[in-house]
């Protein structure tokens, strides 16, 4: 539909420097926490947030940009100071929710009785900006980056590789 490309390109435009756009190495990560890190059925190891700035940088040598999209709040912070070391800019979308799977990082008021379901049975999380926001990271990741860093752990991850 028209208006996701709308909604896709408004957000890239406020996201993403022109500069960025037009870079020859910048890459794009995906890193995924919510319910893997807190279901004993699902748990999964997670490497340090290091591994994946290095992946970046043996990708794509020269990076000067790496955009982050994730579920976990504390990612954006680690990144920051990581990102800085290697003097490198973390942008991320600060208006992207992050409560994409687990109670654990929803915002207040995100009742535990109907989390980690599928966020449409909370009626306080907007369903359709959910889903939009899925979208834009998705295509964001694919297509905006020349490079992407992701866990093969997570679906949206590895929809990322096969529309690359």
């Amino acid at each position: 539909k028209r208006f996701v490309l709308q909604f896709i390109q408004s957000r890239i435009r406020q996201v993403l420097p022109t500069r960025v756009r037009s870079e020859p190495c910048s890459v794009g990560l995906h890193v995924r926490r919510g319910d893997k890190a807190y279901d004993e059925y699902q748990g999964c190891y997670f490497g340090s947030i290091d591994a994946y700035v290095e992946r970046a940088k043996r990708l794509c040598r020269s990076v000067r940009d790496i955009y982050v999209s994730t579920d976990d709040p504390s990612v954006i912070d680690g990144l920051a100071s990581m990102t800085r070391q290697h003097q490198v800019a973390m942008l991320h979308d600060p208006l992207e929710a992050r409560y994409n799977g687990s109670h654990i990082f929803a915002p207040s008021g995100i009742s535990l009785a109907r989390w980690p379901a599928f966020p449409g049975n909370d009626p306080l999380v907007h369903t359709s900006m959910y889903a939009l926001e899925t979208i834009k990271s998705v295509w964001m990741l694919s297509f905006a980056f020349t490079d992407f860093v992701g866990s093969v752990t997570s679906s949206m991850s590895r929809l990322v590789y096969q529309l690359r």
